[in-house]
């Protein structure tokens, strides 16, 4: 009888993870974007793991795509996905699932990377640090970071994809300070260390078209 109570109990404990995956009830999405790279309803990388989603077999997203079996199993079942908030309310897929499906998009080249976009990409004032403003720039094969300066003064530098793409950017060091401008939920965060100092604040953004 403990023996089987003991099996009961692990087998409900089952019943509310998947293996090696998400549990059955969180969410990825918040406020209407992801809280995965802040990845908005149909952005390019929304647009891809849609794709992913509808294109693949249940064996497919379980062995190719690394979804675990109760994700690849309830997206079979549910057939056709059109939107992220779809895909959200099926069981099982949740933030490790939406990462490897990113990922798998990109491995496949349904996301191209070395497209930047062109024009003005991000322009954002910032409540701390040595920048008032903070813009990055695309010509569609390569990214200029710019920064204003407290005292007016422009400094630019080469952006390089992966920086642009990870949300982190590292913006310059001003008398051994240290400060970072990061994309978490939907916002724009700066923080800035060193010198005797820990602040952080929420960047005021009113270009943003990063994914």
């Amino acid at each position: 009888m403990r023996i089987q109570l003991l099996l009961c109990l692990s087998l409900l404990g089952c019943v509310d993870r998947a293996d090696n995956g998400d549990a059955r009830d969180d969410r990825f999405i918040t406020d209407g974007k992801s809280d995965v790279n802040g990845v908005e309803e149909g952005s390019p990388t929304a647009l891809a793991v849609i794709s992913v989603v509808n294109h693949s077999t249940e064996a497919q997203l379980h062995d190719d795509v690394g979804l675990s079996a109760n994700a690849a199993a309830n997206i079979a079942e549910h057939g056709a996905v059109q939107t992220l908030a779809e895909l959200d309310d099926i069981p099982y897929v949740r933030a490790i699932a939406f990462h490897k499906l990113i990922a798998y998009a990109k491995a496949t080249g349904l996301i191209d990377d070395s497209h930047v976009g062109t024009g003005t990409l991000l322009d954002c004032n910032t409540s701390l640090g040595p920048d008032q403003q903070v813009t990055v720039i695309g010509d569609g094969t390569k990214l200029t970071l710019r920064e204003l300066t407290t005292s007016g003064s422009e400094v630019s530098r080469t952006l390089s994809t992966s920086e642009w793409t990870s949300h982190t950017l590292h913006l310059r060091d001003d008398f051994g300070s240290t400060t970072t401008l990061t994309k978490e939920s939907g916002d724009w965060i700066a923080r800035s260390t060193g010198g005797g100092f820990n602040e952080t604040g929420v960047a005021d953004c009113w270009v943003d078209k990063s994914n």
